[in-house]
């Protein structure tokens, strides 16, 4: 998953992802992984999410984002993406998002 260019590189993401991945090892029970973070050229508030293989995993994932929509008024469900196609896709520099810790994880 990670390796020693990552650890170098984005060492918070690498540590992070050492941490969380031991835990779900050690005690089997990690259900959701969740990374607050900015858009500089988003405005709201969204959520991107994996595709996930397993049908039940990826209808909890569409059903926490339809409940965070439902309790917060500024929650934007349209601006929401769940799709294999954001998780692949590369930015202006040419860097994928494998990096990041929602698709590493």
């Amino acid at each position: 998953m990670y390796n020693d260019a990552t650890r170098k590189d984005q060492p918070t993401v690498w540590a992070a992802t050492k941490a969380i991945t031991q835990y779900a090892t050690e005690y089997k029970n990690l259900q959701t992984y969740i990374d607050f973070h900015a858009h500089a050229s988003k405005k709201g508030v969204f959520i991107f999410g994996n595709a996930l293989p397993d049908v039940e995993l990826q209808a909890d994932n569409i059903t926490f984002a339809k409940l965070v929509a439902m309790n917060c008024l500024n929650f934007d469900m349209n601006e929401c993406n769940f799709s294999e196609k954001i998780m692949a896709v590369k930015d202006k520099n040419g860097m994928s998002r494998d990096g990041s810790s929602r698709v590493a994880l």
